[in-house]
């Protein structure tokens, strides 16, 4: 299992994230879509054996969002940050 954290341009309300959420599990290799609104992110934990970050990104395009250079870092990507610096 792998996550991945892409970059989200387009979601303008909770019903896209929902949206971008059931349309990224619904894809084979996929564990489990978190996806963020206000951070305008999705964290992806998938099967790299069966699925690639590269879908993910044509699955968002083709459905009208704009993605960005995926970002790397986070335990588990969880949060839906990506990053591994933690708020003081």
């Amino acid at each position: 299992m792998q996550t991945k954290t892409l970059r989200i341009q387009g979601m303008n309300d909770e019903g896209c994230a929902d949206k971008i959420t059931r349309m990224l599990e619904a894809l084979k290799g996929v564990r489990s879509a978190t996806v963020s609104l206000a951070g305008q992110r999705a964290s992806i934990q998938f099967d790299e054996d069966l699925t690639s970050p590269r879908l993910f990104e044509q699955a968002l395009l083709q459905a009208g969002y704009r993605v960005e250079a995926a970002v790397s870092g986070g335990c588990c990507g969880g949060c839906c940050g990506g990053d591994t610096a933690q708020a003081a």
